[in-house]
């Protein structure tokens, strides 16, 4: 294991080379398979952006979703009211606070007004996986295999239709698939724009204006919903 760790540093550059030219996801897995699995995926992620201890982004991502919870429950706003009810009925069904983390892109889209689906989509098992695939959107995405995300044992990141890692844990799946969208340099939907936004400000704390949104996004900085929502937290920190 350690020496294919030191040969997927040692490549880094190669690997950016070929990603760079616009190559297909397909081409880069191929050639790079290691990249298929999420230790590989989020060490060359913290590479690009030059951040050290990457491999704790799932577990703050974990920690940050239930202040997200706590946040918005505590400043209650019509748009989150559904999911919040959604969330206190899994906690008092499988008898744990495990939903007040796991719904946190339900909760967040719901802030929004977006779609939450472009970027967690659940289905209760595997059967015909590559349909629901071929369906679905080129853009970065999770399925959870499971009725919600709090119950899912099985998660799959995929991007351009390619089932890029899969995983356990939903926080590591979360992870992996804001990391494809700078590794593989592609934009944010407008579907779930904010969203994203504010979960690569407040989860990754990249701080860039813009970041992976449009050209004429980035020209206007900060979105003025994620703005919104990030006075809140800070309010709630406080």
């Amino acid at each position: 294991m350690q020496h294919t760790k030191n040969l997927m540093k040692q490549t880094y550059f190669m690997q950016r080379e070929l990603i760079n030219k616009n190559s297909p996801v397909q081409m880069v897995l191929t050639q790079w398979p290691f990249l298929t699995e999420a230790e590989f995926l989020l060490s060359h992620f913290g590479k690009l952006l030059e951040k050290d201890h990457i491999e704790h982004l799932p577990s703050t991502i974990a920690h940050r979703s239930m202040e997200v919870y706590r946040s918005l429950k505590l400043n209650a706003r019509p748009s989150v009211e559904t999911v919040l009810k959604s969330i206190k009925h899994q906690c008092s069904q499988f008898e744990n606070n495990d939903a007040k983390s796991s719904e946190v892109v339900s909760l967040l889209a719901a802030f929004f007004k977006e779609e939450g689906k472009t970027i967690l989509k659940c289905f209760k098992d595997e059967y015909q996986l590559s349909t629901i695939i071929e369906e679905n959107e080129t853009t970065p995405y999770v399925i959870a295999i499971g009725d919600m995300p709090a119950i899912a044992k099985h998660f799959k990141v995929i991007v351009e239709k390619n089932i890029v890692t899969s995983c356990s844990d939903l926080f590591l799946a979360l992870s992996c698939c804001i990391a494809t969208y700078f590794i593989f340099n592609i934009e944010y939907p407008k579907s779930a724009l904010a969203t994203l936004e504010f979960m690569q400000r407040y989860f990754v704390e990249i701080n860039a204006p813009g970041s992976k949104t449009s050209k004429k996004r980035k020209s206007c900085g900060i979105h003025p919903k994620v703005l919104q929502l990030s006075n809140i937290m800070q309010a709630y920190k406080q």
